[in-house]
């Protein structure tokens, strides 16, 4: 999902190919998709709170701004934010700086959702085979081709 707003927001900003609709489809179905799995994480744990913490728990709770997690969980905030509002202008078409900056930030966060879970992966020194530096390349390549 993180994938398919980059590519709509690369696609828009830098190729300026300004197909608006193909570009609303796209960033309003990756957030979906993006957020239809972040509800089946919650479900999984059983503990749906345990959300409010991984978002700012660990900074709010012991000045702690490492964890992978928090960085995560909010840069798919920021995606789904910055998505729905980008696309919603897009598909009213109005072009304005406005709509530029959201489209930017997407496409910044479209990056960090589809690569932090290779980042959470490989610090996890606890499985040999996911603790590598190839592994966030790993899993921008098969969001990027899925997407694609």
């Amino acid at each position: 999902g993180g994938a398919m707003g980059f590519l709509a927001a690369l696609n828009h900003l830098v190729f300026k190919n300004k197909d608006n609709n193909m570009h609303f489809w796209g960033t309003f179905l990756g957030v979906v998709l993006v957020n239809i799995g972040g509800l089946f994480l919650l479900v999984h744990m059983l503990q749906p709170f345990k959300f409010f913490l991984a978002l700012f728990g660990a900074a709010a709770f012991e000045g702690n701004f490492h964890p992978w997690i928090m960085w995560g969980a909010n840069v798919i905030v920021i995606f789904t934010l910055s998505g729905i509002l980008w696309s919603l202008l897009l598909k009213m078409n109005k072009e304005s700086k406005l709509t530029n900056f959201l489209g930017w930030v997407t496409l910044v966060s479209g990056v960090g959702t589809f690569t932090y879970t290779g980042f959470l992966l490989s610090v996890a020194p606890a499985i040999p085979a996911w603790s590598h530096p190839l592994v966030p390349v790993l899993f921008a390549t098969s969001a990027l081709s899925t997407a694609t």
